[in-house]
């Protein structure tokens, strides 16, 4: 889908971004190494109440099409929202954690 964003400062940016993203995140893993196998991971849940805000980078990344890069949460500032105004920004919403970035890791979760 799209959205348009109006606001006036980074941090409005980033609240706005995690309410519309929210709907979309199922529930937040982390895959960690196996600390009884080395060639095995395992994925711990995150409890519900600690999808926050501050958690954004695990579930949400931008990427500016003009420029053709990821934008890290910390680059964003008064003057690169000024930059964005009238610019289509991609927004990756990862529905259990950037965690699961491939078909191995979606199994992995998929099983538990």
């Amino acid at each position: 889908g799209e959205w348009t964003i109006n606001v006036n400062n980074p941090n409005d940016f980033i609240e706005k971004v995690w309410n519309l993203s929210i709907p979309y995140i199922c529930r937040g893993v982390v895959i960690k190494p196996n600390p009884n196998n080395i060639n095995e991971n395992i994925c711990e849940w995150m409890n519900e109440d600690e999808l926050t805000i501050d958690k954004i980078k695990l579930f949400v990344n931008i990427f500016d099409e003009s420029g053709r890069r990821s934008i890290k949460w910390e680059q964003i500032n008064g003057f690169k929202l000024h930059c964005w105004m009238s610019k289509t920004i991609v927004v990756h919403i990862y529905k259990y954690s950037n965690n699961v970035n491939c078909k191995k890791a979606f199994d992995l979760v998929s099983r538990t």
